[in-house]
């Protein structure tokens, strides 16, 4: 039930039969987990005929990986107000020089994103951890995705309005989505494609490499421990 309804870390804690400190533990070192549980549950849906929910879930599962991503990269420099994600500026200080190539013009004016960045932490004290800025970040700190994983591109590039735009107006409509219709959101040809794509961002993204969503989600094991229990079950 935990995990039908999306309460990802409520499953794994119960899944993962440790002491509550323990799975605490667990949960902090593999932080990149639910996203997992997220798109596995994706494709789940999808098998079950509900291609919106499929489409909810693997949107999902990206929204929450870079939200996880900068808890992990930054910690320390993270604080919540008002339980909102808050970037504090001291990040500028932070030995990885997460700002190095930010660029400015000759009037030391910002003029690229990773520089506007820096002077809007600088003016505020601090940045909301939203998506946008998350991406921004990830991609300078994690270049190496132009070689690596160049479609991870789609998260920021605005050309044809944007995943997230893209995303907002599916959000806003109260219509059904067709298989389709997920495939070209994602950009792909085939639904296979479309899982293969999910696997390979997350896997790029968490630094993890597991060959399948199924592997990678702890819910197959327990669905075949129900499975069993269910064929092997007598009646009093």
């Amino acid at each position: 039930m935990l995990w039908n309804y999306a309460k990802f870390k409520e499953f794994l804690k119960s899944q993962l039969k440790l002491s509550p400190e323990d799975a605490e533990e667990w949960l902090i070192s593999n932080w990149w987990q639910p996203a997992y549980e997220a798109a596995y549950l994706a494709t789940i849906r999808l098998k079950q005929g509900n291609t919106v929910e499929a489409f909810f879930h693997s949107f999902r599962a990206f929204e929450g990986i870079f939200a996880e991503w900068g808890n992990h990269e930054f910690s320390g420099y993270v604080e919540s107000k008002k339980d909102i994600p808050w970037l504090s500026r001291s990040i500028i200080e932070h030995p990885k020089n997460y700002f190095s190539q930010a660029k400015f013009n000759k009037k030391g004016e910002p003029s690229d994103d990773l520089a506007k960045l820096k002077c809007k932490i600088e003016k505020e004290g601090g940045i909301e951890l939203e998506l946008s800025s998350l991406c921004k970040l990830f991609r300078y700190h994690r270049s190496e995705y132009k070689e690596q994983c160049p479609n991870l591109k789609i998260f920021w590039d605005s050309s044809g309005g944007g995943i997230s735009k893209k995303r907002n107006l599916i959000f806003h409509q109260l219509q059904g989505m067709s298989e389709e219709n997920l495939q070209d959101f994602w950009a792909v040809d085939s639904l296979e494609a479309w899982k293969s794509q999910i696997l390979n961002f997350l896997n790029f993204i968490t630094q993890q490499d597991f060959l399948s969503l199924q592997k990678a989600s702890l819910m197959p094991q327990l669905h075949q421990e129900l499975k069993e229990a269910l064929n092997t079950y007598q009646p009093e």
